[in-house]
């Protein structure tokens, strides 16, 4: 699992997520970029849960695939997940409690900003977000914050702090690095927000277990 924190408006996308990806005991495996921009789409993919089926999605509709835009994909979406899916199942036997959750953010063909994400739970049926923030997992939004890369730091704090009170087998572990994606109708600037304070202990962790 991971951080993922967005914001949809009628201007502009923004995107946050961090880097860490874990074994399923939480111990830090590799580090990765969680949301991915397809600028031929003017979109965002992230993902959350079961790493890769993400990637492979991207790598699908970047390869092998005539789309027009943000509204195409949530129209082709639910078929191709579900496949990606089946396949994930049958080649590493994922447990009943794994999930996988795909979010699409970006400038529909009718050049408007849109929404939709794809999950597991739901048999990857195409749902459209609001405008808004959403988060995953759960984190109050500080009030009064203006300024994108420091309320995003606060908020992965939180959510860190709560999930870090809860059994280490229901815990969602955050770390690495805090990524920002900032999309509007013209371009997409992605950076490096931040670095948590316990990145380089855990790339230690990850280079001794690979």
């Amino acid at each position: 699992m991971s951080s993922l924190i967005f914001e949809l408006n009628t201007d502009c996308i923004n995107v946050a997520t961090d880097t860490l990806a874990t074994l399923p005991d939480g111990s830090p495996a590799v580090f990765s970029t969680k949301a991915m921009y397809l600028p031929h789409l003017r979109m965002i993919v992230a993902g959350t849960g079961v790493a890769g089926i993400m990637g492979q999605w991207v790598q699908q509709m970047n390869d092998r695939m005539v789309l027009s835009g943000i509204l195409n994909v949530a129209f082709h979406a639910p078929k191709n997940l579900r496949r990606i899916w089946a396949n994930a199942q049958a080649a590493y036997g994922l447990a009943e409690d794994q999930t996988a959750t795909i979010y699409h953010l970006g400038i529909s063909e009718e050049n408007e900003t849109f929404g939709f994400k794809s999950r597991s739970t739901n048999n990857f049926c195409s749902e459209p977000l609001q405008y808004g923030w959403g988060v995953k997992p759960e984190c109050e939004f500080p009030e009064g914050e203006t300024d994108l890369k420091r309320g995003v730091q606060a908020m992965m704090a939180q959510q860190r702090s709560i999930q870090a009170s809860r059994p280490a087998s229901e815990r969602i572990y955050i770390g690495g690095e805090c990524m920002i994606w900032h999309l509007t109708r013209n371009n997409c600037v992605s950076f490096k927000a931040f670095e948590f304070s316990d990145h380089k202990d855990q790339r230690a962790q990850a280079l001794n277990i690979l």
